[in-house]
């Protein structure tokens, strides 16, 4: 009777180590999916980021073209910044809530797909 329970504690303790190592193994796999997806997302931002950065320098000598300067296309979109950068700050609460609203939004989306 005695070696029958050791059997069976002995094979409970092997399954037990079998799950541990089965939940490491995917948690692993998940992690190593996020770390990919990461890199993926943060070299199409910096690609988004450079082309935005051409984009807007471009735009700003079109201006100074435009309004035959020097140096007046650069100033129109320096202030243009500015003023948005002034309503990022000033209007900081009202776009964290709205950061929030939609973080929770796809946070609710994501846990309705996967069941």
């Amino acid at each position: 009777m005695f070696r029958q329970l050791e059997e069976i504690r002995a094979t409970l303790l092997r399954y037990l180590e079998t799950r541990i190592e089965l939940f490491q193994l995917e948690q692993r796999d998940r992690i190593e999916q996020l770390i990919l997806k990461l890199i993926y997302l943060s070299v199409g931002a910096f690609l988004l980021f450079v082309m935005g950065i051409l984009a807007i320098i471009l735009l700003a000598v079109g201006l100074n073209v435009w309004l035959e300067s020097r140096y007046a296309g650069y100033l129109i979109v320096l202030g243009f910044f500015m003023i948005l950068a002034l309503l990022w700050f000033l209007f900081r609460p009202r776009w964290l809530s709205i950061l929030r609203v939609l973080l929770a939004k796809m946070a609710e989306e994501k846990q309705a797909g996967n069941p």
